[in-house]
């Protein structure tokens, strides 16, 4: 299956989890604006929107721990999928072409983007990736169409937002260590269940980790590797020995590597 295949789903997968988002909304099964979405009860709140807010960490109610503790083993269970395959930026990602990426010492990257983030949002006492968040501005708009009405600040904003993280930036740069929400992902997923298994045809060519937009040796089978993995399926589609495939691994298994 070749990249442009892949893309194509991506795409279609993004079209799927809007269409059923505007569907779920109109039949008031679910409802929710950019940060967060009620399903009956449970409300389930983005984990850096509510971490960067001391104020709602404090008036939180048990339905919302509820969402938050699911939202958060969702995302240890599979890793950085969110961004590989609903975050526009990170679908631009897998467009690009580089001769390398940034692979080494992404997890003390992470590290460092989510700490800034939250001393930053909490001294100044407001949610201050929630302003620059490219899902988040992508949600606006979609949450504001379908209350009936357009709102031409957050397009505006969106442009400006999208034109400095792919012009200034990079959106490689962007992805393998300045965006907090990708970090959370990252730094939660030692246990993911979700990986690239590495067959015995692998004769470590480094093509997979050539063509992989954040430079990871996926051939390697490090855990640090498979932290930082958004699910591409780059690597998969790149190898000309058809050694890499999309599996399911148990959590004990993906603590486990090769060195």
């Amino acid at each position: 299956m070749g990249s442009s295949r892949f893309l194509k789903i991506n795409l279609l997968t993004v079209a799927a989890v809007i269409a059923a988002y505007v569907i779920l909304n109109s039949f008031g099964v679910a409802w929710g604006g950019y940060c967060l979405l009620s399903l009956g009860n449970i409300l389930f709140i983005c984990p850096l929107g509510f971490f960067q807010r001391p104020s709602l960490v404090e008036a939180t109610t048990h339905t919302t721990l509820i969402g938050l503790a699911i939202t958060l083993a969702l995302i240890a269970l599979h890793g950085r999928i969110f961004c590989g395959w609903i975050c526009p930026i990170g679908i631009g990602l897998r467009l690009l072409k580089h001769d390398k990426g940034n692979g080494r010492g992404i997890i003390l990257v992470f590290s460092i983007s989510m700490a800034s983030m939250l001393i930053t949002s909490w001294i100044l006492g407001f949610p201050i990736f929630c302003l620059v968040c490219p899902i988040g501005i992508v949600s606006r708009i979609i949450a504001s169409a379908l209350a009936g009405s357009l709102d031409l600040w957050s397009i505006l904003w969106g442009i400006i937002i999208f034109a400095v993280i792919t012009l200034v930036l990079r959106i490689r740069n962007w992805c393998g260590g300045v965006c907090p929400l990708g970090a959370l992902q990252a730094l939660l997923s030692p246990l993911k269940i979700l990986r690239i298994k590495v067959s015995s045809r692998c004769t470590r060519c480094r093509i997979c980790a050539r063509s992989c937009p954040l430079g990871l040796e996926i051939h390697e089978d490090r855990v640090i590797d498979y932290m930082s993995c958004t699910a591409c399926m780059k690597c998969i589609a790149e190898c000309p020995f058809k050694a890499l495939k999309p599996a399911l691994s148990s959590p004990l298994s993906s603590m486990r590597s090769r060195g």
